[in-house]
């Protein structure tokens, strides 16, 4: 763990210069150690003499130079002038020392040079920056922090051990000797020692060192505080000392340095423990053929094969011992290099790796002398190159490899970017007819120039005509054949690698270092070519970039929901690879030159094929990861890029028609138009913002993004939303013309229709009155309509003639109804006189009708004879009819003199009518309803009995007949007012049956309830009995038991209404 030391200029041992680098010190130590310091830089004087001395041993040839050291004045800090009172100072008497008067250590010159600042000045500064320099901030910048309790707390190794001493200045006998004054007396050196606390913790504190102990290597100190020394002396390290005069920052690294050895000392411990512990059963030991070649490796010496017994076994355990720590070592560092944030891997911090040995100087390595002759025989005997054949064949052979070399397996240098489909077959067209060459024409060639050159060669080493095979495999012509084999397998290795190599960087060189994928149209690449300073061009829209490979073009889904590639990136990358793959594969089968050369040797042999490149080769499974990985990386910046055409989803999913439905739905009244228009114009602008954003197409590294189909699809989508909206506005336009043309049709044919009375007359007069106000309110809708077509025409719509038509015939429809209308009014005078002389006829007939109504009602006070009830009651029926249609009439003639300006007729005699024919007319209709239900409750079913009805036909007539009988008493007609008395009397009589009849056909009526009155009238009745009439009842005399049935029925309501 050595260090260089860091004292310029310095050049002899640290001994024989010790007291040499303590000038510090020069005048406080004894006058031969000053001396001994001026001789370490300048001086040749060797031992304290005068300054004649000096000066003679100093003398040149030519004369006399004086060179030796003159006693400096010591340099005074200004505590040492006190004042004189006056405004002067003078020196004041010098300061005893406590401690070492100690410089920092300087290699300056002690004679000042024009160059060079005084060596005091250089001291002094040196002085106060060590002191300017806290040792606790320098350590915490490095990392390293005593104050802390658990810095280092894990660690277990000490730390002193570590130790770099080559940043000592001095070493620590010289720290001691500088504490020596000229009088030899000794006095404590000033320094900063770590003081550890009890929780752990240390600080740096003031101390004064006063000796060293060269058996432990620790000085002895006494804690100094307030400038109070303590009586207690304590022992420290050199690593725990800060020397006053020591440069800090030197200090700290030094520290710094020990700390990082000891962490890598502990790593590398539990690094090599981890590995001598993992189990070794499982890695298969050196085969026999490795270990015989090892053994024979091993006695490869004569002296060591003349040995008969050799430790040959103990030594091959050894080896495979060694072999199984190595491959777990390789498995570890790589399960260690892959899995960085295990907890196991988290604190090994191993040291970097030595750089190699130096290779020889000028690669030369000293052989033993040998016999020329002998071993040039054995060359003679075993070189195929002893024919000129040989030569001739074996140079056009390596020509045709190198010929090979030439050649590349893919097509690497694609002239533009080609969809997936199109580069398998570009590159499956270039394996095929790689191959074809390969074992066609190449194999064949190297046949032919065998042949050619060994053809005529005849019987001996080299006969291509051998037939038997034992001598064949001892000839030369196969160690020929097998050389020509080597250099094409050679070829073909070097040919395969080549082109993988180059497959591979056509998909790395397109990868971009970064790609920043900002919007839909900002794609940013920072490629290597642009970090070498190569300006890289962005393809222009419209344009596919040259650098790119794949085209890829951006879809939608089946379903219209969400955005797609065509392919997606994974079918890429297996594209990819399986080009890659059959490659490699293919390369396979080229024949080797043997069986060609001399196939009447190997015909039952199977088909000899040189060897070629596996799949499972480290080198081509690295091409391969680094295809995976360069592929891979495009994956996420595909899918970002995808991701941005989120926000075009909602045009992805519109539904042009459904769209615009519910557009037509939430736009009505007057400003429908205008909102329509703002819509179709945000389509529009959405369109030509769409198509302005979305570039059609995109670079990223190798693929070239063609949005051109999906930019057409939506914008297609945007201007169909657009063109709808405006088929609505036509269609609306159509609309509203159409119902402002109705309204004035309905002009039209109201004011062409002729009256038929007075009353349609004064209609059509108010009509005629009212078109003026509707005309105004027409020519607002005209105006918008008009608004509506100019919209229409602002967006070059396509309207048809009947759209013209309609919007000229809406816009003529109002001066044609004032046409009309005018001659309305000329035809309506000529009606109105026709109408009042119809109206005096008229009212002539009702007169008479009158007169014959008052003799009918009179004549009614004579009818009394019940057996005529039904006649008479038709009669009054009639009589009614007639009354009303003369009221009606009374009616409609006033009206219509009114409606002539004529004085109102009194008709106040048919009032009169009404009212006096009252009496009469609710006496007979009574009685005649009274006589139909009575016998119909009485003879009918009781079931069908409406109770509601019975209630308010029996009360209703008892309260009609007492006011029919006040009326006729008081007009004297006593024959009418019996019958009606008679009349009352039977309602009167059966009033009291109906609550009975009430209660018991309420329909909360149960089996129990008819059970409770049937048991309180004393026989079985109810629904479902034999003869359940109201006479049976009757006969039962249930008026008797009424508070019974009364009570059951309320009580049957109130659970019926309960249960609802």
């Amino acid at each position: 763990m050595g260090r260089p030391a860091t004292t310029a200029g310095d050049t002899k041992s640290p001994r024989s210069l010790r007291t040499s680098e303590h000038e510090g010190s020069m005048f406080a130590a004894p006058q031969h150690l000053a001396v001994r310091a001026q001789r370490g830089i300048y001086s040749e004087v060797l031992k304290p003499t005068s300054l004649t001395e000096v000066q003679l041993a100093t003398r040149g040839p030519s004369g006399r130079v004086s060179v030796a050291g003159r006693n400096e004045i010591p340099f005074l800090p200004v505590g040492n002038l006190r004042s004189t009172g006056d405004g002067g100072r003078v020196l004041a008497p010098p300061v005893p020392h406590t401690v070492a008067d100690v410089k920092p250590k300087v290699v300056e010159p002690f004679e000042q040079s024009p160059a060079h600042p005084p060596r005091k000045v250089t001291v002094e500064r040196r002085r106060r920056l060590y002191a300017s320099l806290n040792i606790e901030e320098l350590l915490v910048e490095r990392g390293i922090n005593y104050a802390d309790p658990q810095f280092d707390s894990q660690r277990w190794l000490p730390l002193d051990p570590f130790d770099d001493t080559t940043y000592d200045d001095r070493c620590p006998e010289e720290w001691i000797l500088l504490g020596y004054d000229e009088q030899k007396h000794f006095l404590p050196l000033e320094a900063k020692g770590l003081r550890r606390q009890v929780g752990g913790s240390g600080t740096w504190e003031d101390c004064h060192v006063y000796s060293y102990d060269g058996e432990s290597n620790m000085f002895a100190v006494r804690w100094v505080k307030d400038n109070r020394e303590s009586d207690e002396s304590v022992k420290l390290l050199r690593m725990q000392l800060l020397f006053k005069v020591e440069d800090p920052v030197k200090f700290a690294d030094r520290l710094v340095a020990a700390h990082q050895s000891r962490r890598w000392a502990e790593s590398l411990i539990k690094y090599n423990y981890y590995i001598d512990n993992m189990p070794t059963d499982d890695i298969k030991a050196l085969g026999d053929p490795q270990e015989k070649r090892i053994a024979g490796a091993a006695r490869n010496m004569q002296k060591i094969r003349q040995a008969k017994k050799l430790p040959v076994k103990a030594l091959l355990q050894e080896i495979n011992l060694m072999f199984a720590r190595t491959m777990n070592k390789i498995a570890f560092d790589k399960h260690m290099n892959q899995n960085r944030e295990d907890r196991m891997y988290r604190d090994l911090e191993l040291p970097p790796k030595a750089l190699p040995p130096p290779p020889p100087e000028f690669g030369l390595v000293e052989t033993p002398p040998h016999d020329f002759t002998r071993v040039f025989a054995a060359f003679c005997v075993s070189s195929l190159y002893v024919r000129s054949e040989v030569i001739h064949a074996l140079r056009e052979i390596r020509a045709e490899c190198n010929a090979v070399l030439t050649r590349c397996i893919y097509n690497v240098k694609p002239t533009k970017a080609m969809k997936l489909e199109e580069f398998k077959q570009t590159q499956r067209a270039a394996i095929s007819q790689l191959a074809f060459d390969l074992q066609e024409t190449w194999a064949q060639n190297v046949q032919k120039i065998v042949v050619k050159y060994f053809a005529d060669v005849g019987k001996g080493w080299f006969d291509i005509s051998e037939t038997n095979k034992e001598s064949y495999n001892y000839g030369k012509i196969k160690k020929m054949l097998l050389v020509a084999s080597f250099l094409m397998q050679d070829s073909l290795r070097y040919m395969t690698m080549d082109s993988l190599a180059a497959f591979t960087r056509m998909i790395e060189d397109r990868r971009p270092e970064e790609i920043v994928v900002e919007s839909v149209s900002v794609v940013k690449a920072r490629s290597k070519r642009q970090e070498e300073g190569v300006a890289e061009s962005s393809p222009r829209e419209g344009t596919r970039d040259s650098n790119s490979l794949f085209v890829l073009d951006l879809t939608r889904s089946p379903d219209d929901k969400a955005f797609q590639f065509s392919v997606s990136p994974a079918t890429f990358l297996r594209a990819v690879i399986e080009v890659f793959e059959k490659g490699v594969v293919q390369m396979g089968d080229v024949p080797q030159p043997e069986k060609l050369v001399l196939p009447h040797l190997f015909k039952s042999q199977p088909k000899h094929v040189l060897a070629s490149v596996n799949l499972d080769e480290r080198r081509v499974q690295e091409y391969r990861r680094r295809i995976e990985e360069a592929i891979t990386f495009y994956v996420p910046h595909l899918d970002r890029f995808l991701a941005l055409f989120d926000k075009y989803l909602e045009i992805l999913q519109l539904k042009p028609e459904e769209t615009v439905k519910e557009i037509e739905q939430k736009t009505n009244g007057s400003a429908a138009s205008d909102q329509l228009k703002q819509m179709a114009e945000d389509f529009f602008r959405r369109e030509t913002s769409l198509l302005d954003e979305i570039p059609d197409s995109t670079t990223i590294g190798a693929f070239c993004l063609n949005c051109c189909d999906i930019k057409r699809f939506l914008a297609q989508k945007l201007h169909a939303v657009g063109n709808l909206i405006l088929d609505v506005i036509a269609q609306r336009f159509r609309d509203q013309c159409t119902q402002t043309l109705d309204q004035f049709r309905g002009f039209y044919a109201t004011l062409k229709k002729r009256p038929k009375n007075i009353e349609e007359l004064t209609e059509m007069k108010t009509f005629i009155g009212d078109i003026p106000a509707k005309l105004e309110r027409l020519a607002f809708d005209i105006k918008m309509n008009l608004h509506t077509f100019a919209i229409l025409e602002e967006f070059k719509y396509k309207l048809y003639v009947e759209d013209h038509n309609l919007r000229w015939k809406m816009f003529g429809s109002p001066l044609e109804t004032l046409t009309l209308m005018a001659e309305t009014e000329k035809s309506l005078e000529k009606d109105r006189q026709v109408f009042l002389e119809e109206l005096l006829t008229q009212q002539a007939e009702f007169e008479e009708t009158i007169k014959d109504l008052e003799g009918i009602v009179s004549s009614f006070s004579q009818y009394s004879d019940m057996s005529k009830l039904d006649e008479i009651s038709e009669n009054v029926l009639s009589v009614n009819t007639r009354i009303e249609l003369s009221v009606q009439s009374a009616k409609l003639h006033n009206a219509r003199e009114m409606l002539f300006g004529k004085p109102a007729t009194d008709y106040s005699r048919v009032h009169q009518l009404k009212k006096d024919f009252a009496p009469f007319s609710t006496l007979w209709l009574t009685a005649a309803e009274w006589q139909r239900s009575k016998v119909q409750w009485h003879k009918g079913p009781f079931e069908e009995i409406e109770a509601g009805a019975m209630e308010k036909q029996v009360y209703g007539g008892i309260k009609q007949l007492h006011k029919v009988i006040r009326t006729l008493k008081e007009k004297g007609f006593e024959n009418v007012s019996s019958r009606a008395e008679s009349v009352l009397h039977e309602l009167e009589e059966f009033a009291p049956l109906v609550p009975l009849i009430v209660a018991l056909r309420n329909e909360g009526m149960r089996e129990r309830h008819w059970e409770k009155v049937s048991e309180a009238v004393g026989s079985r009745i109810g629904p479902g009995t034999d003869a359940f009439r109201l006479c049976t009842l009757l006969d039962l005399n249930i008026s008797d038991f009424s508070e019974v049935i009364v009570a059951t029925g309320e009580l049957a309501a109130r659970e019926h209404l309960i249960e609802k």
